[in-house]
């Protein structure tokens, strides 16, 4: 009875409603029998009182009768018996480095610390600190019922951090009133719906399940402009999406070499181009992030390991509305999630804590201590981070939407400066110079374009890279394949003219076992006879006179052992005429295999279909027929 004497004292004085002393006592000293209805009784007379003078050992006692009742009860009693409490028990909206919740108490009493470490054993906490002026708690995540009850138990009011809100009151828009020429899937109206309601979201469908769509219906729900971060060489890509699903649109793209601007709806940038003007794209509260994993480099100290990356997360973080857009959202290293998260601002990690990155790294990447410091590069605990992702995330396979779908072409427009020799080469096809052939131009021609084109494919080979996926790239001319290997050096393997069979095959092998994740190929050399299934991605930086050669060559991935849907990425200039001439001819073999996804991306025609057995010679006659400018030149034609 000793350690009760002051609960007997402090009662004595202000339970007026018990009368008799003596069977308050004997109700008292049940406590170590635990007496259940004894202590229902006492417990409901305290929290009858409404002013006391020691308001701490008023707490300390109901704590203690309540756990004791709790114990003997299950929790059975009904929490509104009891008052309100006085004191606060506050979070204090950080984490500590073991990333546990912080939460504080303005009393220091020992009792209570006492008290409190009791309920350590219950598993309702963590840690318990005092200090001068007061006492700090810790709490994990998974605690925080049972802390919560504990908190209400004691009889403190539980004061908790206003959480990031993710929810939004946004509708959906109806399809029908834009100008979309095709019904959406089922799936991505769903999807759209879905994604409208949330503030940030990360959108992870199969390449070519239709994230640009899902992404333009919600944005043309979202009254506010909105900005499209995206490789450099997807923006004219992103430009013709908007405009076919609304053709009213304002779409400006904002280039890195001029100044400023932006639209009052969709304006669309590269990742350079974002990072050169960061502090102005924070006018927008709505921005889609295409292909964000390539944000997802981060070092030790939980920095962005690129400027780029660095800039666009801040980018993020500013939005009100942020929508992320990958094929890949489950790496293979969980260390590649970090930036991911940050930029979802996922509430259970605290990302203002500097030890942050740490916490999260200890929990979920497995680290190895080297002699070179800490190897963050395995993966821990992983179903319990995907579940975190699960709670923002939408994500569709390929093979469960478009179970019949094997192969998909996607027409990849760019916008280069022509040079002056290539538009000499342009003029001269309808002007032709004496000893001019058409086939001779279009060779050169062809040859100047697949220069241009090697930027956009390298960022785009680069995206596939950074997702952990293999490629092969595909060209005619010996100049761009030595281009593109003095790029990737070991990275990638070459099959072109003059090899061996014995150093062909070493490369294919190379390439087949990922020892090299890209494959720079020579249609002639490599388009027929050679398996590279390690690929489901194929970059088309030019084109043979044949469309029957191309799909020949497209072949090379999707071929018996390729369990995947094939991606093959054609790369072409739309201020091109040979390379329109060649899209269209490749467009119209492509219509056989069409299945409607994304704007018809596999059955994209530029014109509508003309005979089939029409060649590159005589598309090229017609389009000199039918589009030849104005001159005051005389007329010649160039010979065949």
């Amino acid at each position: 009875m000793k350690e009760y004497n002051w609960m007997v004292e402090l009662f004595k004085k202000h339970l007026s409603d018990i009368t008799e002393e003596r069977l308050f006592m004997e109700r008292l000293a049940t406590l170590k029998n635990y007496n259940v209805n004894d202590l229902l009784i006492i417990v409901r007379a305290l929290c009858k009182l409404d002013t006391i003078e020691d308001k701490t050992k008023l707490f300390m006692a109901r704590g203690e009768l309540v756990s004791l009742y709790d114990k003997n009860a299950n929790y059975y009693h009904n929490p509104s018996d009891y008052n309100e409490g006085v004191l606060n028990c506050t979070e204090l909206g950080k984490r500590n480095e073991y990333n546990h919740l912080l939460f504080f108490i303005p009393d220091n009493n020992k009792e209570l610390v006492r008290l409190l470490w009791t309920y350590k054993e219950q598993n309702c906490l963590k840690y318990v600190k005092s200090e001068d002026k007061g006492i700090t708690i810790s709490v994990a995540d998974s605690q925080l019922d049972k802390f919560e009850q504990m908190i209400t138990n004691i009889g403190f009011n539980l004061v908790r951090v206003e959480r990031y809100n993710n929810t939004t009151n946004n509708t959906l828009i109806d399809y029908t009133t834009l100008s979309l020429p095709f019904k959406p899937f089922d799936y991505q109206i769903e999807d759209a719906n879905k994604i409208v309601r949330l503030k940030r979201a990360l959108l992870g469908h199969d390449m070519g399940v239709g994230k640009s769509l899902i992404s333009i219906l919600v944005g043309e729900s979202i009254d506010t402009p909105k900005l499209v971060i995206c490789p450099e060489s997807l923006r004219l890509n992103w430009r013709k999406e908007i405009l076919q699903a609304n053709d009213k649109a304002d779409v400006q793209i904002l280039y890195s070499n001029e100044e400023y601007h932006s639209s009052k709806e969709w304006t669309i940038t590269g990742y350079k181009t974002a990072s050169k003007f960061v502090e102005q794209l924070k006018e927008f509260n709505c921005i889609f992030v295409d292909e964000a994993h390539n944000c997802k480099a981060v070092n030790n100290w939980g920095g962005a390991s690129s400027q780029r990356a660095k800039n666009i997360i801040e980018l993020a973080e500013n939005a009100e509305y942020c929508y992320l857009l990958t094929g890949t959202p489950l790496p293979s290293r969980n260390k590649d999630l970090y930036n991911i998260l940050k930029m979802l601002k996922c509430s259970a990690i605290d990302f203002t804590n500097k030890w942050a990155f740490k916490n999260y790294a200890d929990k979920f990447c497995d680290p190895v201590v080297t002699n070179f410091g800490v190897d963050y590069s395995g993966s821990s605990n992983t179903d319990e981070l995907h579940s975190l992702l699960q709670k923002v995330m939408i994500r569709r396979l390929k093979k469960d939407v478009l179970p019949n779908l094997k192969k998909q072409r996607l027409f990849i427009p760019i916008e280069p400066k022509l040079s002056a020799a290539y538009k000499d080469i342009e003029k001269r096809v309808y002007y032709p110079k004496d000893g001019d052939t058409y086939m001779g131009l279009a060779m050169t021609g062809r040859k100047l374009l697949g220069e241009f084109k090697i930027d956009a494919a390298i960022e785009l080979a680069d995206s596939m890279l950074n997702a952990d996926r293999s490629v092969v790239i595909v060209t005619n001319f010996i100049e761009t394949a030595t281009k593109l290997k003095h790029h990737y050096g070991d990275k990638a393997v070459e099959i072109r003219g003059g090899m061996t069979d014995k150093k062909k095959q070493e490369a294919i092998d190379n390439f087949q076992s990922k020892k090299a994740p890209i494959c720079i190929l020579n249609m002639q050399a490599g388009g027929v006879g050679v398996t590279l299934t390690a690929a489901f991605n194929m970059i088309m930086l030019d084109y043979d006179w044949t469309p029957a050669i191309n799909i020949q060559t497209e072949d090379r991935i999707c071929r018996t052992g390729q369990d995947e849907c094939c991606n093959i990425y054609y790369i072409y200039c739309e201020n091109s005429i040979f390379d329109n001439i060649f899209v269209r001819l490749i467009s119209r073999k492509s219509a056989i295999i069409s299945e409607v996804v994304d704007a018809e991306e596999n059955a994209y025609n530029l014109e509508s279909i003309k005979e089939e057995n029409s060649t590159f010679i005589d598309e090229l006659k017609s389009e000199i027929k039918n589009n030849k400018p104005k001159t005051t030149r005389s007329k010649k034609t160039a010979n065949e």
